[in-house]
């Protein structure tokens, strides 16, 4: 088997893995959404039929143009989704024992502990704390952009991916997550300190922004200066000869 054979095979077992991974995700969430306990799902018998609808004694709530109206609408779309999933639910509750016990309750408790934690995850995303560092974040990966469009101008003989191979470094990040770090703390401090702080919050974050771009791109500036000038000066050389 040459090289090339191995790495098809090697690629169609990451497929089959990431489909064998996806549909196993699938069918948890199905389980953990519609059974709330193990013991709901090893029950011996289905759920029972839904008895007859009552006759409704009052009117139809009909539209303007005489058909039925926004309410037995939704009424109807509620109702429908529920017999889906009550008859998905009793389908599998006909499943023998031993295939819900083998199967079933392994592939609930994947999807209880999906469906608990993408909850809590929202729900953390949600909270003003966590919304305040991801906003800084966001600023400190903006202040990175900008300072690889900002030196390609002012280099554009240096190719792009050595501007942004500076400033990606682990020292070039180090020193923006620490000046935005700061500059996060000093906005969380200056409200209890200064009162009408919040009247220039934005200028303020913007100037201090301004300052960690400023410090990120000084030192890459002269090491952007070295790698071209030998160009400018062969061009010269080139161009004078």
């Amino acid at each position: 088997m040459n090289r090339k054979d191995k790495k098809d095979n090697s690629g169609k077992k990451g497929k089959l893995i990431a489909s064998a991974v996806a549909v196993s995700a699938s069918l948890s969430l199905i389980f953990g959404g519609l059974f709330n306990s193990p013991s709901e799902l090893m029950k011996n018998t289905p759920d029972p039929a839904m008895p007859p609808p009552a006759i409704d004694l009052y009117a139809p709530d009909l539209g303007d143009d005489g058909g039925p109206g926004d309410d037995d609408d939704a009424y109807s779309e509620e109702k429908k989704r529920g017999g889906i999933k009550d008859s998905i639910r009793n389908r599998i509750l006909r499943m023998p024992a031993a295939v819900r016990a083998c199967i079933g309750i392994p592939l609930w408790g994947l999807g209880w502990l999906l469906i608990t934690g993408l909850t809590a995850l929202w729900g953390a995303v949600l909270s003003p704390v966590l919304s305040t560092v991801l906003g800084w974040i966001c600023i400190a990966a903006l202040i990175l952009g900008v300072a690889v469009v900002a030196l390609k101008c002012a280099f554009p003989d240096v190719p792009i991916k050595e501007i942004a191979k500076k400033v990606f470094s682990k020292k070039t990040i180090s020193y923006t997550v620490l000046g935005v770090a700061l500059a996060a703390g000093l906005d969380a401090l200056m409200p209890d300190i200064w009162i009408g702080y919040t009247r220039f919050r934005d200028i303020l974050r913007f100037l201090a922004c301004s300052a960690v771009l400023g410090v990120v791109s000084g030192p890459l500036i002269g090491d952007l200066r070295m790698v071209s000038t030998p160009v400018n000066s062969t061009e010269s050389i080139i161009i004078g000869g």
